[in-house]
């Protein structure tokens, strides 16, 4: 969804961003807050040794690359072996249902250039939104959760002692030796277990907040009470809050009013055009009447043309779906697009899917054929191969064959570890044959087969 989508969608809830995405935030702070003092029920011991054992096992394969036959060892094929591949495969060759439609689509770009937006209304429409353009204060917290008061007074000892805020929630933790080297920083991929993140002072559970906000940057709270249990809190960073002015603004508030008056230009647009249409008017009388020019497609349902190439059909939801609805001779409804605007589709001629004629598709199909027996072929050799190597040292039969035999790192049912690409129905086989057995996959692509053990 686009910015102008998403904040449009948003006004029609009578909301603005600012205040969606700060009932979201709110939301998922109660959850994190929740989350950390719900116990989770333990897992039983045999349940999880079990899980444990099937999901990390791990296996090595060596395995061989079979080259792929060569196309220029490949006779070429016969027209009657042609035409009877043709035969057999007739729907690969099946060309989809097609529509000729002739189509008008009423988007708010159309009418965006005519919109002229009043430097009052950018005035008004700033001074009704200033919330969200002032960037309120925040801090970057930390915080440590106790199940009560005592365990909360002792962990702030702690830290009034020199333990670091992070251990001071462990009743055995002490200051650190002065004598010792310094504790070093957490590294850029790690992250502090107890931090909130910077949050805003609405954020916060309202009994603790004004505290909180009242401490300098590196500040720690004494012992405060919510209705969640007993917190902590550390202040490691303080941002001052700033508000953007109307300069600041000026564009992104003429894009928003000029998308509203579009919306607004465009149903009354529609209106116009439904009246048209029931008095009798054509599609292209109607759209020549509110000044917007109709179009025309040979669509399938995918959206493409007969040459295969996405057709420029205007991307909404509703729009092949509502084509293909449309029997041929009529015109749709005026359909209000979930994006925005409004179409309409008639629908002047339909053809049906049919077989292409085998002179339109003889390269393609030569093309297929040649793959499939290469494919085929490939897997013969292989299967060769693994005949002997099932008789014999499978180093040996490799080697005899000029063919490198490569290990494979240990790797998972779900192939995590695996150095090479396998097909993952192999790697299911590999974990549901005994140590010591052999197994031939082709890697379903023209340049290879392969060969596993």
């Amino acid at each position: 969804m686009d910015a102008v989508t998403y904040q449009t969608v948003l006004r029609q809830q009578g909301m603005t961003v600012r205040q969606f995405e700060d009932s979201m935030r709110r939301d998922l702070t109660r959850q994190q807050l929740a989350a950390a003092v719900v116990s989770t029920p333990p897992i039983p011991k045999v349940m999880a040794d079990t899980l444990y054992k099937y999901r990390e096992q791990r296996r090595v394969a060596e395995y061989v690359m079979v080259p792929a036959v060569a196309a220029e060892t490949l006779s070429e094929p016969e027209a009657a072996v042609l035409a009877a591949y043709y035969e057999a495969n007739q729907r690969r060759y099946s060309a989809p249902e097609y529509r000729d439609i002739t189509y008008l689509a009423m988007r708010p770009a159309d009418v965006m250039d005519s919109i002229r937006i009043r430097d009052d209304e950018l005035l008004a429409e700033f001074n009704s939104r200033r919330n969200e353009f002032a960037q309120s204060e925040t801090r970057e917290i930390s915080q440590l959760y106790f199940g009560s008061e005592q365990e909360a007074r002792a962990a702030k000892e702690r830290i009034n002692r020199g333990v670091a805020f992070n251990d001071a929630d462990k009743a055995d933790a002490v200051p650190p030796d002065p004598m010792a080297p310094p504790r070093l920083a957490l590294n850029a991929g790690q992250t502090d277990p107890n931090s909130l993140g910077n949050v805003r002072k609405e954020e916060l559970p309202g009994e603790v907040a004004d505290a909180v906000f009242a401490l300098p940057e590196g500040g720690v709270s004494d012992p405060l009470r919510t209705t969640f249990g007993w917190h902590i809190y550390k202040v490691n960073k303080v941002s001052t809050g700033n508000a953007k002015t109307l300069d600041e603004v000026r564009d992104l508030l003429r894009i928003d009013l000029a998308q509203e008056h579009a919306l607004t230009e465009l149903y009354t647009l529609s209106v116009t055009l439904d009246d048209e249409l029931a008095g009798g008017a054509s599609l292209e009388e109607a759209a020549q009447k509110i000044g917007l020019p109709t179009q025309k497609a040979t669509i399938d349902s995918s959206g493409r043309t007969r040459e295969g190439a996405v057709a420029a059909v205007p991307l909404l939801a509703q729009f092949l779906p509502t084509a293909f609805a449309t029997q041929q001779g009529r015109e749709s409804r005026l359909v209000e697009a979930s994006e925005g605007g409004y179409f309409i589709v008639r629908v002047d001629n339909i053809t049906a899917p049919a077989t292409r004629p085998f002179d339109e598709v003889k390269d393609r199909v030569r093309a297929d054929w040649l793959l499939e027996e290469r494919n085929k072929r490939t897997a013969e050799v292989a299967q060769g191969l693994l005949d002997k190597a099932k008789a014999g040292e499978f180093a040996t039969i490799a080697a005899g064959e000029k063919l490198a035999l490569d290990t494979t790192a240990p790797f998972t049912r779900t192939g995590a570890g695996l150095g090479t690409t396998f097909p993952p129905q192999l790697v299911g086989q590999m974990f549901a044959s005994e140590v010591g057995a052999y197994l031939q996959k082709g890697a379903h692509v023209p340049e290879s087969e392969r060969m596993h053990a």
